[in-house]
């Protein structure tokens, strides 16, 4: 199984037109076949017909059921086809338009291209994520913000895939971003504003509500002492993680000499750490909310 999540999906589903063709991209069925031939994969075997025989849908569980390697392989091709398909189609200039054209048609031409460029990229480094697989699976993240139609919380899951490894700077301040919105989301459920409280304030606040401070652990509990040192930690990643953003990460108008020397490993530490703290707040606000109903 692929560790793609379901915003990284969207991008492709973006990119390739699959819903709106139920194709990928403009492969023929002949080339379709081709393309997955190449990699030792009949797209036509039963186990690739889940979801339906549309080579949308038989991709779609081709990303459920292969591994982030061949998932990277078969993407990668389908990427490098888009970029040459992009170049033949705009390496010469629209003669028609250039002399007939309004020029609002110029300007949306341009918005266009660009917008296409941009989500070829996103999908780029997705495919490097996967060769990497590097990062920690987001999915119980990905499947709160689905059922409470979070899109906010969805783009910021996106970006952090997306810029850990070409922008690590960026993930960092997002990752800092990741766990305000999640803060604030805890207490916004309990009808707790937040003020204009920092990190590590936020931060100390859901751990409160959540019973996660260390004084909430009685001394009866077993291994009350060991609980206490990892909640303690926590609390330490997240301070941890407001100071690596006020030196290395977006934000603040700092100065780029100070953003020297950060790179992607360090950003994958950040990242992975957050994802762990937040997924674990998740998981114990869920198991609060069943035991409220």
């Amino acid at each position: 199984m692929s560790s793609l999540t379901d915003c990284e999906k969207r991008c492709f589903e973006r990119l390739f037109e699959m819903k709106e063709t139920d194709k990928v991209f403009d492969y023929t069925d002949q080339n379709y076949n081709i393309l997955f031939k190449n990699h030792n994969i009949d797209i036509n075997d039963n186990k690739y017909l889940t979801y339906g025989s549309s080579q949308a849908q038989r991709m779609r569980v081709f990303w459920d059921i292969e591994d982030d390697k061949i998932v990277a392989d078969v993407l990668s091709e389908i990427l490098n086809s888009c970029e040459s398909d992009f170049d033949d189609r705009h390496s010469e200039p629209d003669i028609g338009l250039m002399i007939y054209g309004d020029p609002e048609d110029h300007v949306y031409c341009s918005q266009e291209q660009e917008t296409y460029l941009r989500r070829l990229k996103e999908c780029k480094d997705i495919v490097n994520r996967l060769y990497g697989n590097k990062i920690l699976s987001a999915k119980i993240l990905i499947n709160y913000a689905d059922s409470h139609s979070f899109e906010s919380l969805l783009d910021q899951i996106n970006q952090l895939y997306n810029t850990v490894e070409s922008n690590p700077k960026l993930a960092i301040g997002t990752a800092k971003e990741l766990l305000e919105t999640i803060c604030k989301t805890i207490l916004e459920h309990y009808n707790i504003q937040s003020q204009k409280e920092n990190l590590p304030e936020l931060v100390k606040r859901v751990s409160k509500k959540l019973s996660l401070l260390p004084e909430n652990i009685s001394d009866d509990k077993k291994g009350s002492d060991a609980i206490r040192r990892v909640l303690n930690s926590l609390a330490q990643v997240t301070q941890g993680v407001a100071e690596l953003r006020n030196l290395y990460g977006t934000g603040h108008g700092r100065s780029s000499h100070r953003q020297s020397g950060i790179q992607p490993r360090h950003a994958r530490l950040v990242v992975n750490s957050v994802i762990t703290v937040v997924t674990f707040w998740i998981e114990t606000f869920d198991e609060r909310q069943k035991s409220e109903t």
